[in-house]
């Protein structure tokens, strides 16, 4: 059972057995995702947030990408932390200027049903194991898709970037090389089917374009307006 952070010190104050059992076991499982993109600016800044969670009696696990830092970031603060599903190496059909997001998702395995299914069901299995009542997802689209239909609180977090807006027209993320329109749509297709491909083997519904991926609870853009990826953005909570 999952209580509210009221609710919580209520239970803490009232000192009967009752009231113990409920302080051991009705506090919230967090889990915090970082699936794409490099360097610290993925864990450092959310250690406070991890350490006051705990401190409130909550738990936090990290699953990230690189485990090169995470000791001496997560660990040395005692957040636990395990190795995030990923794809090693650039997968077949490597897209060396990609122009839209689709192509970004493109060259982290979404251009191939059967990588992207097999980091899907990495993430599904991590967190079936885990159990969480809350995923915090920075830069994780393949942890949003595994997660899509599973019944636990979604919070994107991260820059701009880590969340595209809706928008039924890609987004063009770069001006040169000067793209070609006709690979633009047919890279964007293919992602888009691969992943219904994946959301049907879930049972999960189909989304209609990439950016219908980002849905969740709320969204927490850490940016200015002025230097967000996606000028003209009218959702989520910029901070």
């Amino acid at each position: 059972m999952t209580v509210t952070l009221t609710e919580w010190h209520y239970v803490k104050a009232g000192g009967n057995h009752e009231s113990r059992y409920y302080q051991e076991r009705a506090l919230a499982r967090i889990l915090y995702t970082w699936e794409l993109g490099a360097g610290l600016g993925h864990i450092v800044p959310y250690i406070p947030l991890a350490k006051r969670l705990q401190v409130l009696g909550h738990e936090v696990l990290f699953a990230v990408r690189d485990l090169k830092h995470a000791e001496d970031t997560l660990g040395k603060h005692g957040i636990p932390y395990v190795q995030a599903p990923l794809l090693l190496g650039n997968p077949p059909g490597w897209i060396e200027h990609p122009h839209i997001f689709a192509q970004v998702l493109a060259n982290m395995g979404y251009g191939s049903v059967d990588l992207l299914a097999g980091l899907a069901n990495g993430w599904r299995r991590l967190v079936r194991y885990y159990k969480p009542d809350l995923i915090l997802y920075n830069h994780s689209p393949t942890a949003l898709l595994a997660t899509r239909e599973m019944n636990c609180r979604k919070v994107i977090i991260g820059t701009g970037f880590h969340m595209p807006p809706d928008s039924e027209t890609p987004f063009i993320l770069r001006d040169l090389p000067r793209p070609e329109p006709e690979k633009l749509r047919a890279d964007n297709a293919l992602v888009v089917a691969n992943i219904n491909r994946v959301l049907d083997i879930f049972g999960s519904s189909p989304i209609e374009r990439v950016t219908q991926l980002y849905r969740a609870d709320e969204k927490v853009v850490l940016s200015f307006r002025e230097m967000d990826h996606y000028s003209g953005r009218n959702e989520g909570d910029v901070r």
